[in-house]
């Protein structure tokens, strides 16, 4: 497995808290703030790398009060983003950030019912038509499930009217506070397909950009390949993520710390044995992924469990009736482009 020299995109989670209550939110819970001083100090490490991206992450960002000066200390990276649920509009991010990633989940009554959030989604809608009035680019983050599946080309279409740039789709994937609701929001492979007709017919009709934004089985639908869609995850590869205190996770879905920023170089972290053991050696894909002629594109879809243990993603596991076959994908093989970092 091939791996950038340091990460192409790292995401630092500020904040577990929120205000939202989302059942599908991966986080380990909506407590725990680290003292401004330590997360100072692990933007500035960040900093001192001059890093392609860093986005912003939580629980909900736009609750600290200094988010402007937490982004300023992020003067050396070369793209700036954060990630936020829209229910607080913060004008100081013209000037700070290049993109901002705000979520919608379906209509006002089902976004609500996903969010715990009664009455928000109105809030929202006038934060996305602010923040793109500043002249900021502004993506959904739209998480895929049971609950919302037959809704997609209406996220889309609410998506392109509010001025949105990309609507990225991500599918549900239990973790964190997430699993109690695992059997109510999991789609399933049919669901999924169902979903993916819907987002090819919104693009045509609404010029709208539209990527999974979390990593897809390959052999989920050959449309994932033909039309663009497909996005593998960067877990080890080109992405990292930060807990609050600084230590380095290869997907935020996982508990598993390689090592703490304010301790460790960045590039000691990233090209630690462990990492290399654990996951890069590729020693613990099974079938039917390792003998797939797709597997150095697609690693087996999402790959990292809430443990941090690597897997083949349990799409591949269930429903296998929905899958394309091994002679199917060495038919598509060269039609998938390359990864593009966000």
């Amino acid at each position: 497995m091939d791996y950038c020299l340091l990460p192409q995109f790292l995401q630092y989670e500020l904040t577990y808290a929120c205000n939202s209550s989302c059942t599908f939110c991966y986080n380990p819970s909506h407590r725990g703030l680290p003292d401004e001083s330590t997360r100072i100090a692990v933007l500035r490490a960040l900093n001192r790398y001059r890093l392609r991206h860093v986005q912003l992450i939580g629980g909900e960002v736009t609750l600290l009060k200094d988010l402007p000066h937490y982004l300023d200390q992020l003067h050396d990276v070369q793209w700036r983003s954060l990630v936020t649920n829209g229910r607080i509009f913060v004008s100081e991010l013209a000037g700070r950030v290049n993109e901002v990633y705000l979520s919608l989940h379906g209509t006002p009554e089902v976004h609500e019912a996903m969010t715990k959030a009664p009455g928000s989604f109105e809030i929202i809608s006038a934060s996305i038509e602010n923040y793109v009035r500043l002249g900021i680019t502004v993506h959904s983050d739209t998480v895929l499930s049971r609950v919302n599946a037959s809704l997609m080309y209406e996220v889309a279409r609410r998506a392109s009217n509010l001025g949105m740039h990309t609507l990225y789709v991500n599918i549900f994937q239990p973790a964190g506070l997430g699993f109690q609701f695992a059997d109510d929001l999991a789609p399933s492979n049919e669901q999924i397909k169902d979903a993916i007709t819907q987002l090819l017919q919104a693009r045509q009709d609404f010029k709208l950009f539209i990527k999974f934004g979390t990593s897809t089985p390959f052999c989920l639908d050959e449309r994932l390949i033909t039309e663009g869609l497909a996005f593998r995850c960067g877990a080890g590869d080109w992405f990292a993520s930060f807990n609050p205190w600084g230590e380095l996770r290869i997907c935020n879905q996982s508990a598993r710390s390689y090592g703490n920023i304010l301790e460790l170089p960045l590039h000691e972290i990233w090209h630690s044995k462990d990492i290399n053991r654990e996951y890069r050696s590729l020693q613990w894909l099974e079938e039917p992924c390792r003998s797939c002629p797709v597997v150095s594109s697609c690693l087996g879809g999402c790959r990292i469990s809430d443990s941090g243990k690597p897997r083949i993603d349990p799409l591949v596991v269930r429903d296998k009736q929905f899958l394309l076959s091994h002679q199917q994908l060495a038919t598509l093989k060269d039609q998938i482009g390359s990864t593009a970092y966000r």
